[in-house]
């Protein structure tokens, strides 16, 4: 007995899906990039204000030590771990114990409008 499966027709749509995941990667990443791009340097090479981001096992206490001893902090960011401080060079901030430096407007830092 000859047994003959009722397939549909292939439709244009169940080709590889693959191209679209890949589309939507590339998107996402073009989308964040600025937020994780520091800050560029004041013109006069003043101090600027960055989004600092501490071990996220820190305390806000600890990284609020470790901040303020070679910056000034603005504000809290949205989680302990994170600062807006104006300071004038990265390099002690990474010293003790920064791990990332984000734009603090692009990085979801800014301060909130009152309303």
């Amino acid at each position: 007995m000859v047994t003959v499966e009722n397939t549909p027709p292939p439709r244009a749509s169940d080709g590889p899906r693959w191209p679209v995941a890949v589309a939507l990667v590339a998107v996402s990443l073009l989308a964040l990039a600025p937020a994780l791009l520091p800050p560029s340097a004041p013109v006069g090479g003043g101090p600027q204000a960055l989004a600092v981001v501490y071990p996220p096992w820190w305390s806000a206490a600890r990284a609020v030590g470790a901040a303020a001893r070679s910056s000034q902090i603005l504000r809290l960011g949205g989680l302990p771990c994170i600062l807006v401080v104006r300071a004038a060079s990265t390099e002690r901030l990474r010293a003790d114990g920064a791990w990332l430096f984000l734009n603090p407007i692009l990085g979801g830092c800014a301060p909130k409008k009152d309303r």
